[in-house]
């Protein structure tokens, strides 16, 4: 639920001493202390502890039915360090309590460097401790989980959603107008959302006076960010209410689906975003980046309903939301609200579009047929390695990637790329039984007869040919086996390459050529000369990948008009003196 790549391991310690003595000899990334009646100040062990736990946070906790004026001691607790002493949470009974705690520590920690790359904060403001001991699990439990659906929604690669995972909106946790103040002074630009009591007390000390319209005035500081109001039910009536304000009892027992619906409707964590009109009745809805731009570019979405969002920063926060920073960014420097609805309209589309684009480059993403109607760059048939030369080309593009910005009106890019991975040919010499063959005696020319009368997978075959439907230029269609381009023992140019000229009108001819040259260099793979040479290297057998990349070029019409040829941009050879 909390995006944990370890299972947390606990420790018990039945009193103070055994605690201490635990800390001498082990170290521990977080240490909980629950309170006793007859066990003297929690604020005094809590510092104890500290002293002791080598930069560990310390949580000092009280089961739900401790008298509520053993809390009231904090002012005359021990700071630690040059921070105050630490705030106590209550224990109820709910397990997660404590790594959301762990969540609230990291988040609090990190947020320097969070910040600096785009991240955004959700404040939370309470002071009553039962409240916000069980708010703060909540909020945590439904972020992590409505940030995972997003990502499968977006439907991007492994290592991608776990990035967008660790981007999510960061929780600042305030218990006093003091805190709460000096947040919005310095994150006041980064606060994505509020969730807020209506009273707390002026500081941190036990004699603080109570101020009871602390939650009004933070939503006046933040006239267009969604809030979502705790408090007893007798004050709702004070809230004025509307798209982006909620309020709901602070110790209702549907906390969980409170915050969940404030996560949907108003920031749109999980959920898509729902175009309405000024009067508040839906027109269209957007699951991810492009079915917002196409709903945007649809003419049938009334001007009305965009100038409306866009004027509250809708579509900025909903993007800010998902952890697309670099896009929000963007479009918050374009200053929306000060727009036309076509203007809105025409940046957003164009951001979105460059910004995919952008995002699919250096990413290896699962072979989808939908994708192909998509700015794609590489993508991937099958689930094993993709090969030497393949990781080349990555980093290539990695490269031209980081030039990009000297060259801003040229497009910089390696061709785009579809690599069948090396499950695909280990399956294939398995299935036609082709592994005899491999290591016999049969020449190059019969062992190439031998792989193209074998057919490849169903599922490829129906992936190539959907490539197919989408590319109608020349095709290269090249090796990349595992030991391939290595530093040590590079293997330049022992396996084959093939020129595919998928120019036949019907589509199951291109299919059966695609396919010939496919299963010509799996063949390479084990050609004399490729044998030969691994042996002489000391390399045992190889596996191979293949990647099928466009030809960059043009076509031209020779004289007469009745024939075409293909003619690469740049056709030759090079090679480095270093």
């Amino acid at each position: 639920d909390l995006n944990l790549t370890h299972e947390p391991y606990l420790t018990r310690a039945s009193n103070t001493q055994e605690a201490l003595r635990l800390l001498k000899s082990t170290r521990f990334d977080a240490i909980f202390t629950i309170h006793h009646e007859n066990d003297g100040s929690m604020y005094d062990r809590a510092y104890m502890l500290h002293c002791c736990a080598h930069g560990a946070p310390v949580f000092p906790m009280v089961k739900s039915y401790t008298p509520i004026h053993l809390l009231a001691q904090r002012g005359a607790a021990p700071s630690i360090g040059n921070q105050p002493p630490p705030t106590c949470y209550m224990w109820q009974g709910d397990t997660r309590i404590f790594l959301s705690l762990v969540k609230l520590h990291e988040d609090s920690a990190n947020l320097g460097t969070d910040l600096q790359q785009g991240v955004r904060v959700l404040l939370y403001v309470e002071h009553e401790p039962s409240a916000y001991s069980q708010t703060l699990i909540h909020l945590y439990h439904e972020l992590m989980r409505k940030t995972s659906c997003g990502m499968r929604v977006e439907g991007v690669n492994r290592a991608h959603v776990l990035a967008r995972m660790r981007s999510r909106p960061k929780i600042l946790f305030a218990s006093s107008q003091q805190d709460a103040e000096r947040i919005l002074r310095t994150h006041g630009q980064r606060v994505l959302a509020v969730v807020t009591t209506l009273a707390l007390p002026a500081s941190d000390a036990d004699d603080a006076e109570m101020v009871p319209d602390v939650g009004l005035r933070l939503r006046a500081a933040l006239p267009y960010t969604p809030f979502l109001f705790l408090d007893n039910p007798a004050r709702g009536p004070e809230v004025a209410l509307g798209p982006d304000v909620a309020f709901a009892d602070k110790h209702s027992l549907d906390m969980g689906d409170v915050i969940r619906r404030f996560y949907e409707d108003m920031l749109g964590f999980g959920a898509p975003f729902r175009f309405r009109t000024p009067e508040g009745a839906i027109c269209a809805a957007a699951s991810d980046l492009r079915g917002l731009a196409d709903a945007l570019a649809d003419p049938e979405l009334p001007d009305a309903s965009i100038e409306w969002h866009s004027r509250r920063g809708h579509i900025v926060q909903w993007i800010f939301a998902r952890g697309d920073f670099g896009l929000a960014q963007r479009l918050r420097e374009a200053d929306l609200p000060a727009l036309e609805p076509q203007a809105v309209r025409d940046i957003t589309v164009t951001s979105i579009t460059r910004y995919r684009a952008e995002k699919m480059r250096g990413i290896i993403l699962p072979f989808d047929a939908r994708r192909l109607q998509e700015n794609w760059f590489f993508l991937k048939i099958g689930d094993g390695q993709i090969g030497g030369k393949a990781r080349g080309i990555l980093f290539l593009d990695r490269i031209l990637r980081g030039v990009q910005g000297e060259f801003p009106k040229l497009s910089i890019r390696a061709p785009r790329s579809v690599v069948i991975a090396s499950d695909v040919y280990a399956q294939f010499i398995h299935t036609h039984d082709l592994a005899p063959l491999i290591h016999g005696v049969l020449t190059d020319d019969a062992l190439a007869d031998r792989f193209t009368a074998c057919a490849l997978p169903a599922d490829v075959r129906d992936a190539l040919r959907s490539l197919l439907g989408s590319i109608h230029c020349p095709l290269a269609v090249r090796s990349s086996s595992i030991m391939e381009d290595s530093r040590p023992k590079p293997l330049a140019g022992v396996y084959a390459t093939y020129m595919v000229p998928n120019a036949a009108p019907d589509i199951e001819t291109r299919l059966e050529q695609l396919c010939h040259a496919v299963k010509l260099v799996f063949a390479s793979c084990s050609y004399q000369a490729a044998r030969n040479y691994r042996s002489a290297l000391g390399c045992g057998p190889d596996e191979m990948a293949v990647i099928i990349q466009e030809v960059v070029g043009s076509p031209h019409t020779l004289p007469g008009g009745s024939r075409v040829r293909f003619y690469p941009e740049v056709s030759g050879g090079a090679q480095a003196g270093g």
